[in-house]
């Protein structure tokens, strides 16, 4: 992937390995930097989501994929 691509909430959930639903709360949250096109859809660059991973210990990001039930 290139560090300037521009990636799905649901693109976003594959790669962190969480539960779509709780990607979508980390947009609307603004925990996960992210911008909205139109009026529903959300788009996140690369750039942002690498340094989300790199600024959450994977423990959280572990015990938020709970949450969700999944």
């Amino acid at each position: 992937m290139e560090p300037d691509e521009v990636l799905t909430p649901k693109d976003a959930a594959r790669i962190l390995r969480l539960n779509l639903e709780t990607v979508r709360r980390l947009l609307r949250e603004g925990l996960l930097p992210g911008r909205k096109v139109g009026l529903r859809q959300w788009r996140i660059r690369r750039v942002d989501l690498d340094a989300y991973l790199g600024s959450v210990p994977s423990r959280d990001r572990s015990e938020e994929d709970h949450t969700d039930g999944h």
